[in-house]
């Protein structure tokens, strides 16, 4: 359960930028929502193998507060650069561009790399946390781009923070 709840945190902000790219009618292409959602994937799995190589050093009480602590920093920060940062995607064409691909990819992967590792250390299943982390991602991505016109717009602006609300939370309840 806790793998969908951090599935779902770490990408909320898909949501934002599905629905800033579909209400200005630009096209997010099949294939650069399933590269991004591969590259989230792998890097919350690449984090959770990390974390499990890593585990034994400590008793399990101690990487459990180390992971609370690793989702708690990753919510804090995710919320307040969503508050500070005011940057708006490229909205230049009607399909989106590689280079805009990749720093959202990248810049997801990062997050979700620590997400992963922080997964284990609070007890939960890496490979749950990592394949709910890709799924989430590809829909999070997709489906806000089809459905733009029944979200409201003042959603996007606020996607990053609840999602760094809701890793906050998560790792408070772990």
């Amino acid at each position: 359960m806790m793998s969908l709840v951090l599935g779902v945190s770490s990408n909320l902000d898909n949501v934002g930028i599905g629905l800033s790219y579909g209400m200005h009618r630009t096209r997010i292409p099949l294939f650069f929502s399933i590269a991004v959602a591969v590259m989230s994937f792998s890097a919350c799995f690449f984090g959770a193998l990390t974390g499990r190589r890593i585990i034994g050093i400590a008793s399990a009480h101690q990487w459990s507060l180390v992971g609370s602590c690793i989702l708690i920093a990753i919510g804090l920060w995710t919320a307040v650069q969503s508050v500070v940062a005011k940057d708006t995607p490229s909205i230049d064409s009607r399909f989106i561009r590689f280079h805009e691909m990749m720093l959202i990819g990248t810049a997801q992967a990062m997050g979700d790399l620590s997400i992963g590792f922080g997964s284990v250390f609070t007890g939960i299943n890496g490979w749950a946390t990592a394949a709910s982390v890709g799924m989430f991602s590809f829909a999070f991505l997709v489906v806000p781009s089809l459905i733009r016109r029944w979200i409201p717009p003042q959603f996007t602006k606020y996607a990053a923070f609840l999602s760094g609300v809701a890793l906050v939370v998560v790792g408070l309840i772990d």
